[in-house]
C-alpha cells in the first residue's frame, strides 16, 4: 500500500483522532505541494481573483484549506460516500463528477483517486485562477492520474459552457466562507445546478444560514446557540429557499426582508449569522465546527430591552453577503 493510500484510509476512518487527521492532511498537503511543483514559487500564489460575482481565492490560500480538519475529512467522506451511492445504483458505469472550484490540489475528491479506478470515476475540473489551474495540471499530466480526467477547464464557474451537461451524475463546489460571504458558492450553484440532470447529486446538499444569539457556554470556544427566526437562508441544488430577494442578478430586484426580533434584555452573548452545512448523507458540520461554520457577529449584544427590527436580504454586488440593518421598532 503505498503512501497516499494511506493517508487517504485514515482521512476516511472517523474514529482516528482528530491530532491523526491533522498530521494526515498536513502530510498529504506536504506530497500535493511536491506533485504539483508549487512549493516556493512566490507571492503570486497569494493573488486572489476578483470577479462580478464574488471572490476566488489564491492558490496558497486554497491550499491552506487542508488545514481545516473537520471541513477536509467531512467533505472527502461525503464525496466518497456519493460516488459510492452512485456507483451501486448503476455499476459497470464511471460515475461523472463536475468540480466546480478545484484550487490547486482538487483536494476534496484527489484523496479518492487511491480507492477509486478511471473505470469508475470521471472528473471535470474547473478553476479560475491561473496558477491553480497549471498546478492542476500539472498533478492530473502525471501517468496514474491522467485516466480519472476528462476535462479540466480554465474558467469561471458562473460562465461555464459544457458539450453535455446530461452526463454529470456529481456536482461539488466548496467555495464559500461563513455566512455566504465574499466568495461564489451561491452564484456558482446558482448558475450550474439548473443544468444538470434532475437525479443529480449537489455537494454539499444543503447549506443554512441563520439568525442567533450566541451566548459563551463555560468552556473556552464553547457557546452555546439560540435560534432568534427560522433560517434566513437555504441554499440547495434547488437553488436559495428563504423569503429573499436576489440583488444583482439580471431581471430582479433587492427586496429587503423584516424580522421583528421581541425585547430579550436577559440574553448575553452576540447577534450572529450562524451556518449550517448538509455535506451529504451523514456527514454535516454544525456551528463552529469549521472555519466555514463560525459566527459571523452582527451586534456585540444578543438581547435588547426593546423590539428591535431586523431588516435583510442576500446581495450580489459588490460581494455576496447578507445585507442587513438592525433597528429599533418605533
Amino acid at each position: 500500500m503505498n503512501d497516499l493510500c494511506q493517508l487517504t484510509n485514515i482521512i476516511l476512518d472517523d474514529s482516528r483522532a482528530p491530532i491523526e487527521h491533522l498530521e494526515t492532511l498536513d502530510a498529504l498537503k506536504s506530497a500535493l505541494l511536491g506533485l504539483t511543483g508549487i512549493a516556493g514559487e512566490g507571492e503570486d500564489h497569494r493573488n486572489d481573483v476578483h470577479t462580478e460575482d464574488g471572490l476566488a481565492i489564491g492558490t496558497e490560500w486554497a491550499a491552506r484549506c487542508l488545514d481545516d480538519v473537520a471541513r477536509s475529512t467531512k467533505f472527502i467522506r461525503g464525496v466518497r460516500r456519493a460516488i459510492q451511492d452512485r456507483l451501486d445504483r448503476s455499476p459497470g458505469e464511471p460515475v461523472e463528477l463536475l468540480y466546480a472550484g478545484t484550487g490547486p490540489f482538487a483536494t476534496l475528491v484527489f484523496p479518492l483517486l487511491q480507492i477509486f479506478t478511471p473505470e469508475q470515476l470521471q472528473l471535470t475540473l474547473v478553476e479560475i485562477n491561473e496558477m491553480s489551474v497549471a498546478a492542476l495540471r500539472r498533478l492530473f499530466a502525471r501517468p496514474e492520474y491522467a485516466g480519472f480526467v476528462r476535462e479540466i477547464h480554465h474558467a469561471d464557474c458562473t460562465k461555464l459552457e459544457l458539450e453535455s451537461w446530461a452526463r454529470i451524475d456529481i456536482l461539488l463546489s466548496e467555495t464559500m466562507q461563513f455566512a455566504l460571504q465574499r466568495e461564489h458558492q451561491v452564484p456558482i450553484t446558482q448558475y450550474l445546478a439548473p443544468r444538470l440532470r434532475g437525479d443529480a447529486v449537489l455537494i454539499p446538499q444543503k447549506i443554512t444560514v441563520g439568525l442567533a444569539a450566541l451566548e459563551p457556554a463555560g468552556g473556552l470556544g464553547e457557546w452555546r446557540v439560540e435560534p432568534l427566526a427560522a433560517p434566513l437562508l437555504e441554499l440547495t441544488k434547488d437553488g436559495l429557499g428563504s423569503p429573499v430577494a436576489a440583488d444583482g442578478v439580471p431581471g430582479t430586484e433587492a427586496k429587503p426582508h423584516a424580522l421583528t426580533l421581541p425585547a430579550r434584555p436577559e440574553l448575553e452573548g452576540v447577534l450572529a449569522l450562524t451556518t449550517d452545512i448538509h455535506v451529504y448523507g451523514e456527514h454535516h458540520l454544525g456551528f463552529n465546527d469549521s472555519g466555514l461554520t463560525i459566527g459571523k457577529t452582527l451586534y456585540p449584544e444578543g438581547g435588547a430591552a426593546a423590539d428591535r427590527t431586523f431588516t435583510w436580504y442576500y446581495g450580489y454586488r459588490p460581494e455576496p453577503g447578507v445585507v442587513w440593518e438592525l433597528e429599533d421598532c418605533v
